[in-house]
Protein backbone atom coordinates (compact mmCIF):
# COMPACT_ATOMS: atom_id res chain seq x y z
CA UNK A 1 0.00 0.00 0.00
CA UNK A 2 2.63 2.19 1.33
CA UNK A 3 4.29 2.17 -2.80
CA UNK A 4 0.88 2.68 -4.60
CA UNK A 5 0.52 5.63 -6.49
CA UNK A 6 -2.88 7.39 -6.21
CA UNK A 7 -5.14 8.13 -9.28
CA UNK A 8 -8.14 8.60 -8.21
CA UNK A 9 -9.35 8.41 -4.56
CA UNK A 10 -12.31 6.28 -5.52
CA UNK A 11 -10.45 3.71 -6.37
CA UNK A 12 -9.58 3.20 -2.09
CA UNK A 13 -12.24 0.84 -1.32
CA UNK A 14 -10.93 0.47 2.66
CA UNK A 15 -7.96 0.77 4.53
CA UNK A 16 -7.46 -0.31 7.82
CA UNK A 17 -6.13 2.56 10.04
CA UNK A 18 -4.36 0.07 12.10
CA UNK A 19 -1.88 -1.19 9.98
CA UNK A 20 -1.76 1.39 6.75
CA UNK A 21 -0.50 4.85 6.26
CA UNK A 22 -2.90 6.81 3.87
CA UNK A 23 -0.92 9.48 1.62
CA UNK A 24 -3.46 12.06 0.56
CA UNK A 25 -2.31 14.25 -2.42
CA UNK A 26 -4.47 16.37 -4.58
CA UNK A 27 -5.66 14.09 -7.16
CA UNK A 28 -4.06 16.39 -10.13
CA UNK A 29 -1.13 15.95 -8.52
CA UNK A 30 1.60 13.15 -10.79
CA UNK A 31 4.06 12.89 -8.29
CA UNK A 32 4.39 11.52 -4.94
CA UNK A 33 5.41 14.02 -3.06
CA UNK A 34 5.26 17.26 -4.96
CA UNK A 35 6.33 20.46 -3.31
CA UNK A 36 3.78 23.52 -2.79
CA UNK A 37 0.72 21.61 -3.52
CA UNK A 38 -2.29 22.13 -1.08
CA UNK A 39 -3.30 19.13 0.68
CA UNK A 40 -6.79 18.74 1.59
CA UNK A 41 -8.35 16.28 4.76
CA UNK A 42 -12.11 16.38 4.22
CA UNK A 43 -14.88 15.30 6.37
CA UNK A 44 -14.27 11.56 7.14
CA UNK A 45 -11.12 10.83 6.04
CA UNK A 46 -8.83 9.39 8.76
CA UNK A 47 -4.82 9.71 9.44
CA UNK A 48 -3.55 5.82 9.90
CA UNK A 49 -2.12 5.23 13.26
CA UNK A 50 1.76 5.69 13.65
CA UNK A 51 1.80 8.15 10.39
CA UNK A 52 3.03 12.05 10.77
CA UNK A 53 1.42 14.58 8.93
CA UNK A 54 3.40 17.72 7.76
CA UNK A 55 0.50 20.21 6.40
CA UNK A 56 2.52 23.33 5.73
CA UNK A 57 -0.56 24.98 4.66
CA UNK A 58 -3.89 22.96 5.15
CA UNK A 59 -7.31 23.09 6.54
CA UNK A 60 -9.05 20.46 8.61
CA UNK A 61 -13.17 20.87 8.20
CA UNK A 62 -15.60 18.70 9.48
CA UNK A 63 -15.69 16.47 12.45
CA UNK A 64 -12.27 15.33 13.63
CA UNK A 65 -10.77 13.26 16.54
CA UNK A 66 -7.73 14.05 17.97
CA UNK A 67 -5.66 11.60 20.07
CA UNK A 68 -4.01 11.72 23.68
CA UNK A 69 -1.24 14.69 22.06
CA UNK A 70 -1.90 16.56 19.07
CA UNK A 71 1.60 18.82 18.15
CA UNK A 72 1.70 21.81 16.25
CA UNK A 73 5.00 22.96 15.03
CA UNK A 74 6.11 26.56 13.15
CA UNK A 75 4.72 30.35 13.65
CA UNK A 76 0.89 31.07 12.68
CA UNK A 77 -0.34 34.66 12.47
CA UNK A 78 -3.56 35.80 13.59
CA UNK A 79 -5.26 38.72 13.39
CA UNK A 80 -6.12 40.71 17.02
CA UNK A 81 -9.52 39.59 18.29
CA UNK A 82 -9.67 36.13 15.95
CA UNK A 83 -9.35 32.79 17.79
CA UNK A 84 -5.84 31.60 18.54
CA UNK A 85 -6.46 28.25 19.87
CA UNK A 86 -10.04 27.09 20.41
CA UNK A 87 -11.72 25.12 22.60
CA UNK A 88 -10.40 21.13 21.47
CA UNK A 89 -13.49 19.05 23.51
CA UNK A 90 -15.09 16.93 22.59
CA UNK A 91 -18.64 18.89 23.01
CA UNK A 92 -17.49 21.53 20.89
CA UNK A 93 -17.46 24.45 23.45
CA UNK A 94 -16.91 27.50 21.14
CA UNK A 95 -17.29 29.97 24.45
CA UNK A 96 -13.76 28.22 25.71
CA UNK A 97 -10.11 29.45 24.38
CA UNK A 98 -6.85 31.04 23.95
CA UNK A 99 -7.63 34.66 22.23
CA UNK A 100 -5.80 37.71 20.69
CA UNK A 101 -8.10 40.67 22.17
CA UNK A 102 -5.56 43.05 21.32
CA UNK A 103 -2.77 43.82 19.23
CA UNK A 104 0.15 41.62 21.74
CA UNK A 105 -2.18 40.63 24.03
CA UNK A 106 -3.43 37.41 24.44
CA UNK A 107 -6.40 36.06 27.25
CA UNK A 108 -8.16 33.15 27.98
CA UNK A 109 -11.71 32.65 28.40
CA UNK A 110 -14.65 29.36 30.00
CA UNK A 111 -17.97 29.57 29.21
CA UNK A 112 -17.33 32.75 27.42
CA UNK A 113 -16.10 35.03 30.31
CA UNK A 114 -12.34 36.35 30.12
CA UNK A 115 -10.27 34.54 33.04
CA UNK A 116 -7.12 36.23 32.35
CA UNK A 117 -5.02 38.20 30.23
CA UNK A 118 -1.45 39.34 30.07
CA UNK A 119 -0.82 42.92 28.03
CA UNK A 120 1.57 44.00 25.48
CA UNK A 121 3.48 45.40 28.64
CA UNK A 122 3.63 41.82 30.11
CA UNK A 123 1.28 43.03 33.10
CA UNK A 124 -1.38 40.12 33.99
CA UNK A 125 -4.58 40.42 35.05
CA UNK A 126 -7.01 37.33 36.95
CA UNK A 127 -10.50 37.85 36.41
CA UNK A 128 -9.58 41.69 36.04
CA UNK A 129 -7.72 43.53 33.14
CA UNK A 130 -4.53 44.53 34.40
CA UNK A 131 -3.56 48.20 35.26
CA UNK A 132 -0.75 50.61 33.71
CA UNK A 133 1.51 50.13 36.38
CA UNK A 134 5.18 52.22 37.35
CA UNK A 135 7.22 51.45 34.04
CA UNK A 136 9.38 48.69 33.64
CA UNK A 137 7.68 47.34 36.22
CA UNK A 138 5.51 43.91 35.41
CA UNK A 139 1.92 43.90 37.61
CA UNK A 140 -0.53 40.92 38.65
CA UNK A 141 -3.76 42.19 39.19
CA UNK A 142 -6.37 39.64 41.23
CA UNK A 143 -10.11 40.59 41.07
CA UNK A 144 -12.18 43.82 41.39
CA UNK A 145 -10.29 45.65 43.89
CA UNK A 146 -6.74 44.33 42.23
CA UNK A 147 -4.34 42.55 44.65
CA UNK A 148 -0.77 43.52 42.80
CA UNK A 149 2.08 41.70 42.89
CA UNK A 150 4.79 43.45 41.21
CA UNK A 151 8.58 43.10 41.56
CA UNK A 152 8.75 46.02 44.58
CA UNK A 153 5.48 45.16 46.53
CA UNK A 154 2.02 43.98 47.17
CA UNK A 155 -0.99 45.98 46.81
CA UNK A 156 -4.84 45.78 47.73
CA UNK A 157 -7.04 48.12 45.82
CA UNK A 158 -4.05 50.51 44.54
CA UNK A 159 -2.37 51.02 41.48
CA UNK A 160 -0.02 53.50 40.63
CA UNK A 161 -1.42 55.57 37.41
CA UNK A 162 1.22 56.38 35.20
CA UNK A 163 -0.61 58.78 32.60
CA UNK A 164 -1.21 60.89 36.24
CA UNK A 165 1.57 59.90 37.80
CA UNK A 166 0.22 58.78 40.99
CA UNK A 167 -1.09 55.97 43.21
CA UNK A 168 -4.99 55.58 42.62
CA UNK A 169 -7.74 53.35 44.61
CA UNK A 170 -8.58 50.41 41.69
CA UNK A 171 -11.81 50.17 43.00
CA UNK A 172 -14.27 51.55 46.18
CA UNK A 173 -12.47 51.18 49.70
CA UNK A 174 -9.82 51.14 51.91
CA UNK A 175 -6.05 50.63 50.20
CA UNK A 176 -3.02 49.06 51.12
CA UNK A 177 0.63 48.93 49.63
CA UNK A 178 3.52 46.19 50.86
CA UNK A 179 6.72 47.79 49.48
CA UNK A 180 10.07 46.04 49.50
CA UNK A 181 12.85 46.85 48.30
CA UNK A 182 16.65 46.19 49.41
CA UNK A 183 15.81 44.67 52.03
CA UNK A 184 13.46 47.05 53.81
CA UNK A 185 9.52 46.08 54.72
CA UNK A 186 7.07 49.27 53.97
CA UNK A 187 3.34 49.57 54.86
CA UNK A 188 1.22 52.02 53.12
CA UNK A 189 -2.07 52.23 54.43
CA UNK A 190 -4.94 54.43 52.76
CA UNK A 191 -8.78 55.21 54.56
CA UNK A 192 -11.20 54.14 52.40
CA UNK A 193 -12.03 56.35 48.98
CA UNK A 194 -13.43 56.37 45.32
CA UNK A 195 -12.31 54.23 42.39
CA UNK A 196 -9.25 55.99 40.39
CA UNK A 197 -9.44 58.66 42.90
CA UNK A 198 -5.17 59.65 44.49
CA UNK A 199 -4.76 57.84 47.20
CA UNK A 200 -1.78 61.04 49.05
CA UNK A 201 -1.66 59.00 52.97
CA UNK A 202 1.06 56.65 50.50
CA UNK A 203 3.52 59.94 50.22
CA UNK A 204 5.03 58.05 53.99
CA UNK A 205 4.73 55.14 55.34
CA UNK A 206 2.62 53.86 57.99
CA UNK A 207 5.24 51.29 59.07
CA UNK A 208 8.65 50.26 57.96
CA UNK A 209 10.69 47.32 59.20
CA UNK A 210 14.64 48.20 58.24
CA UNK A 211 17.52 45.85 57.10
CA UNK A 212 18.87 45.93 60.30
CA UNK A 213 16.01 44.87 62.17
CA UNK A 214 14.69 48.20 63.65
CA UNK A 215 11.06 48.64 63.31
CA UNK A 216 9.68 52.11 63.05
CA UNK A 217 5.53 53.16 63.52
CA UNK A 218 4.55 56.82 62.47
CA UNK A 219 7.65 57.01 61.34
CA UNK A 220 10.44 56.84 58.88
CA UNK A 221 13.39 57.83 61.09
CA UNK A 222 13.89 56.27 65.01
CA UNK A 223 12.88 58.37 67.87
CA UNK A 224 16.40 57.10 69.31
CA UNK A 225 16.61 57.53 73.43
CA UNK A 226 19.05 60.33 73.88
CA UNK A 227 19.54 61.95 70.37
CA UNK A 228 18.16 64.66 68.81
CA UNK A 229 15.49 64.01 66.01
CA UNK A 230 12.38 65.53 64.56
CA UNK A 231 10.14 63.33 64.25
CA UNK A 232 7.62 61.70 66.11
CA UNK A 233 6.56 57.99 66.30
CA UNK A 234 7.37 54.59 67.71
CA UNK A 235 10.58 52.18 67.28
CA UNK A 236 11.62 48.91 68.58
CA UNK A 237 15.72 49.32 67.56
CA UNK A 238 18.04 46.12 67.46
CA UNK A 239 17.97 42.99 69.15
CA UNK A 240 19.23 41.04 71.62
CA UNK A 241 21.84 42.77 74.21
CA UNK A 242 21.22 46.26 71.97
CA UNK A 243 17.61 46.37 71.56
CA UNK A 244 15.13 49.04 73.16
CA UNK A 245 11.99 50.61 72.48
CA UNK A 246 11.71 54.24 71.74
CA UNK A 247 8.28 56.42 71.78
CA UNK A 248 8.62 60.33 70.84
CA UNK A 249 5.51 62.73 70.33
CA UNK A 250 5.82 66.63 70.76
CA UNK A 251 2.87 67.28 72.50
CA UNK A 252 0.61 64.17 74.25
CA UNK A 253 1.46 60.86 76.06
CA UNK A 254 3.94 58.57 74.85
CA UNK A 255 2.54 55.70 75.73
CA UNK A 256 -0.29 54.10 78.20
CA UNK A 257 -0.48 50.91 79.43
CA UNK A 258 -3.93 49.84 80.70
CA UNK A 259 -5.15 46.97 82.94
CA UNK A 260 -9.15 46.24 82.93
CA UNK A 261 -10.45 44.10 85.78
CA UNK A 262 -8.91 43.29 88.79
CA UNK A 263 -6.21 45.09 90.20
CA UNK A 264 -2.87 44.34 89.40
CA UNK A 265 0.32 45.11 87.51
CA UNK A 266 0.34 47.42 84.64
CA UNK A 267 4.30 46.85 83.69
CA UNK A 268 6.77 44.29 85.22
CA UNK A 269 10.53 44.85 85.26
CA UNK A 270 12.79 41.74 84.90
CA UNK A 271 16.69 41.76 85.52
CA UNK A 272 17.53 38.67 83.38
CA UNK A 273 14.95 36.13 84.56
CA UNK A 274 14.33 37.71 88.00
CA UNK A 275 11.39 39.81 88.84
CA UNK A 276 12.71 42.87 90.60
CA UNK A 277 9.27 45.15 90.45
CA UNK A 278 6.32 46.53 88.94
CA UNK A 279 4.15 49.52 88.56
CA UNK A 280 0.42 48.52 89.52
CA UNK A 281 -3.11 50.02 89.18
CA UNK A 282 -6.07 50.00 91.16
CA UNK A 283 -9.37 51.72 90.55
CA UNK A 284 -8.09 54.59 91.91
CA UNK A 285 -4.43 54.11 92.32
CA UNK A 286 -0.54 53.76 91.04
CA UNK A 287 2.04 52.22 93.11
CA UNK A 288 5.64 51.78 92.06
CA UNK A 289 7.16 48.79 93.83
CA UNK A 290 10.72 47.17 94.08
CA UNK A 291 10.95 43.62 94.97
CA UNK A 292 11.68 43.30 98.68
CA UNK A 293 10.43 39.89 99.87
CA UNK A 294 12.17 38.80 103.08
CA UNK A 295 12.99 35.28 101.67
CA UNK A 296 15.17 37.31 99.33
CA UNK A 297 17.24 38.32 101.41
CA UNK A 298 19.84 37.55 104.35
CA UNK A 299 21.91 38.95 107.78
CA UNK A 300 19.43 40.99 107.90
CA UNK A 301 20.03 43.60 110.66
CA UNK A 302 18.53 46.59 112.84
CA UNK A 303 19.49 50.09 110.71
CA UNK A 304 21.56 51.99 113.21
CA UNK A 305 23.30 55.67 112.54
CA UNK A 306 20.48 57.14 111.05
CA UNK A 307 20.58 60.39 112.68
CA UNK A 308 24.09 61.24 111.37
CA UNK A 309 23.36 60.29 107.99
CA UNK A 310 20.75 62.71 108.06
CA UNK A 311 22.84 65.00 109.56
CA UNK A 312 25.54 64.15 106.89
CA UNK A 313 22.59 65.37 103.79
CA UNK A 314 23.03 68.07 102.28
CA UNK A 315 19.32 69.12 100.64
CA UNK A 316 19.31 72.07 98.27
CA UNK A 317 17.14 74.61 96.18
CA UNK A 318 18.30 75.12 92.79
CA UNK A 319 17.18 75.97 89.21
CA UNK A 320 17.11 73.42 86.58
CA UNK A 321 19.24 74.85 83.30
CA UNK A 322 16.49 73.05 80.94
CA UNK A 323 13.50 75.31 81.63
CA UNK A 324 14.81 77.55 84.58
CA UNK A 325 12.22 75.82 86.73
CA UNK A 326 12.81 75.61 90.82
CA UNK A 327 13.63 72.70 92.37
CA UNK A 328 15.04 70.86 95.48
CA UNK A 329 16.13 68.06 96.45
CA UNK A 330 19.92 66.53 96.64
CA UNK A 331 22.92 67.23 94.16
CA UNK A 332 23.31 62.97 92.89
CA UNK A 333 27.15 62.77 93.76
CA UNK A 334 26.46 64.59 97.21
CA UNK A 335 23.70 62.09 98.08
CA UNK A 336 25.84 59.72 97.10
CA UNK A 337 28.73 60.19 100.00
CA UNK A 338 25.98 59.51 102.55
CA UNK A 339 23.42 57.13 100.93
CA UNK A 340 25.34 55.14 97.87
CA UNK A 341 22.46 52.73 97.14
CA UNK A 342 20.26 55.97 96.15
CA UNK A 343 22.29 57.28 92.77
CA UNK A 344 22.93 55.85 89.83
CA UNK A 345 25.46 57.01 87.22
CA UNK A 346 29.03 57.89 87.68
CA UNK A 347 29.91 61.81 88.58
CA UNK A 348 30.90 63.64 85.49
CA UNK A 349 30.13 60.46 83.12
CA UNK A 350 30.35 61.11 79.25
CA UNK A 351 28.13 59.67 76.40
CA UNK A 352 29.92 58.82 73.24
CA UNK A 353 29.19 62.32 71.65
CA UNK A 354 30.08 64.02 74.61
CA UNK A 355 27.22 65.07 76.11
CA UNK A 356 26.52 64.71 79.48
CA UNK A 357 25.57 61.15 80.66
CA UNK A 358 23.45 62.34 84.16
CA UNK A 359 23.59 60.93 87.36
CA UNK A 360 19.87 59.74 89.03
CA UNK A 361 18.67 59.34 92.45
CA UNK A 362 15.86 57.47 94.05
CA UNK A 363 14.56 58.85 96.92
CA UNK A 364 13.00 55.82 98.52
CA UNK A 365 16.10 54.68 99.44
CA UNK A 366 16.61 57.86 101.69
CA UNK A 367 13.27 56.63 103.33
CA UNK A 368 14.74 54.15 105.49
CA UNK A 369 17.51 56.44 106.61
CA UNK A 370 14.86 58.89 107.60
CA UNK A 371 12.72 56.12 109.68
CA UNK A 372 16.24 55.16 111.52
CA UNK A 373 16.91 58.92 112.22
CA UNK A 374 13.37 59.42 113.71
CA UNK A 375 13.36 56.58 115.68
CA UNK A 376 16.65 57.35 117.24
CA UNK A 377 15.36 61.03 118.01
CA UNK A 378 11.98 59.09 119.78
CA UNK A 379 14.38 57.21 121.64
CA UNK A 380 15.91 60.20 123.05
CA UNK A 381 13.26 62.61 123.61
CA UNK A 382 11.20 59.23 125.75
CA UNK A 383 14.49 59.26 127.62
CA UNK A 384 14.25 62.98 128.83
CA UNK A 385 11.20 62.32 129.43
CA UNK A 386 11.59 59.88 132.18
CA UNK A 387 14.15 61.80 133.78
Amino acid sequence: MADTKITALAAITTVDPAADVLPIVDISDTSMAASGTTKKITSNQILGAGGTATLASATITGAATVGTTLGVTGVSTFAAGTALLPALTTTGDTNTGIYYPAADTFAVTTGGTERYRVDSSGNVGIGVTPSAWLTAVKALDIGSQAMGIFSGGITHNAYFDNTDGRWEYKGNGAATYWNIQGGIHQWYVAASGIANNPITTFANAAMTLDASGVLLVGTTTAPNVGAATTSSGFSINGSGNNAYIASKIDNGTCGYFRRDGTDGAALNFYKANSAVGNISVTASACTFNSTSDYRLKESVQLLTGGLARVSALKPSIYKWKADGSNGEGFIAHELAEVVPAAVSGEKDALNEDGSIKPQGVDMSRVVPILVAAIQELTARVQTLETR
